[in-house]
């Protein structure tokens, strides 16, 4: 195997562990770090209000989803471009490894896009029906 496919490999799945470490990492640090302060706040003798946190609309939430998944599905065909075996004026590995996830990954993208469209349309049809009573 040459060192483009072992590249292509290493990429497409530790590209996305590589990302959830990360972001599993930052959630744990900042609880950490909360955590901390509540603590201090105690020592101090503080008393501490209760968290509020504020809440993302559902809707906001799965168009997010959506444009990343749409987003980044290119990725795989661009990453399997630079490997694989020229037959005829493509390559193998767009063909057949690559082009397929893509595919899957725009497919549930456009979901996601599709279905926060329709949860925040039906949101401000039942706040409008709601202010209107």
């Amino acid at each position: 195997m040459d060192l483009e496919g072992i590249l292509a490999i290493v990429l497409i799945f530790g590209g996305p562990i590589l990302i959830v470490f990360v972001v599993c990492l930052f959630r744990f640090l900042k609880a950490r770090m909360r955590h901390k302060q509540i603590l201090m706040a105690i020592e101090k003798g503080v008393t501490l209000p209760e968290p509020s946190k504020p809440r993302i609309p559902t809707w906001i939430t799965n168009v997010a989803i959506g444009i990343a998944f749409i987003v980044f599905s290119p990725a795989f065909v661009l990453v399997g471009m630079g490997a694989g075996h020229e037959v005829g004026c493509m390559k193998t590995t767009v063909i057949c490894g690559t082009a397929m996830p893509s595919l899957i990954f725009f497919s549930i993208g456009l979901f996601f896009f599709i279905r926060g469209l329709l949860l925040g349309r039906h949101e401000r049809q039942t706040a409008q029906r709601t202010s209107q009573q």
